[in-house]
C-alpha cells in the first residue's frame, strides 16, 4: 500500500507543478520587439489625378504627396507600466486644428492668415457644390464649410459667421483664397463653366 500511495502522492504532484507552470505560462506578457534608439518607421503615399489637356494633347497629373514618421520602441519603453485606469487619449484631428494650420501657412507666405481663410470659407458657399466637382472639390466643400461637421467649442465664431452671405465685406483686405491657387483651379473652372459664377456682394 505505500508504494501505491507514494505514486498517487507523486502524481498528484507533479500535476499541481504543471498547474503552477501552465498559469505563469498564460500569464506571461506578449513579447515584443526592441529597436536602437532613435528607430522611426516612415509611411509614404502619393495619389495622382490625371488631367486631360484636349489641345495640346500633353499627359499632365496633379499629385498628392502624405509621409507619416513613427518613433519604434525601444527597450526601455517596453520595460515601462502603464498605470491601472490611466490610458492614452489620442487626439483626432478636428477642425479648430486644420484651421490653426492653414493660418500658420498663409502666414508663412506673407498674407493675411485670418482674413485669407475667412476668404476662402465666403468663396466656398457662394459655389454650387452640388455638381459633380470630384473628390478634390468635395474635399474643398468639407474643408471650408464650419456648418459641415459638428459643432466645436473651440472653433472661433468668425468661421462659422463666414459662411453667411456679406462675408466678403469683411474680408476683403485679403489679396487672393485657397480658391484661387493651382491645385484648385481645375475644380473652381469646372463649376463656374457649369453655373453662374457667383458675385460679390458689398
Amino acid at each position: 500500500m505505500k508504494p501505491i500511495r507514494f505514486i498517487v502522492s507523486l502524481l498528484l504532484t507533479s500535476i499541481n507543478v504543471m498547474g503552477r507552470n501552465m498559469t505563469e505560462v498564460i500569464r506571461r506578457h506578449v513579447r515584443s520587439l526592441s529597436y536602437p534608439e532613435e528607430s522611426e518607421m516612415g509611411i509614404f503615399f502619393a495619389l495622382a489625378i490625371p488631367l486631360d489637356d484636349p489641345i495640346t494633347k500633353y499627359s499632365m497629373s496633379v499629385a498628392f504627396f502624405f509621409e507619416a514618421n513613427y518613433k519604434l520602441p525601444t527597450k526601455d519603453d517596453i520595460g515601462l507600466e502603464v498605470k491601472e485606469g490611466e490610458r492614452r487619449r489620442r487626439k483626432s484631428i478636428d477642425r479648430t486644428t486644420i484651421y490653426s494650420m492653414l493660418e500658420s501657412k498663409f502666414k508663412s507666405i506673407g498674407y493675411p492668415a485670418r482674413q485669407c481663410l475667412l476668404k476662402s470659407i465666403c468663396e466656398t458657399t457662394q459655389l454650387d457644390w452640388k455638381l459633380n466637382a470630384g473628390v478634390l472639390g468635395d474635399l474643398l466643400h468639407i474643408l471650408f464649410t464650419p456648418s459641415s461637421s459638428r459643432f466645436e467649442v473651440d472653433l472661433h465664431k468668425e468661421y462659422t459667421e463666414a459662411e453667411k452671405v456679406d462675408g466678403f465685406v469683411r474680408v476683403a483686405a485679403c489679396p487672393r483664397s485657397v480658391l484661387s491657387l493651382p491645385s484648385s483651379t481645375l475644380v473652381v473652372s469646372i463649376m463656374q463653366t457649369k453655373s453662374a459664377p457667383f458675385v460679390r456682394r458689398k
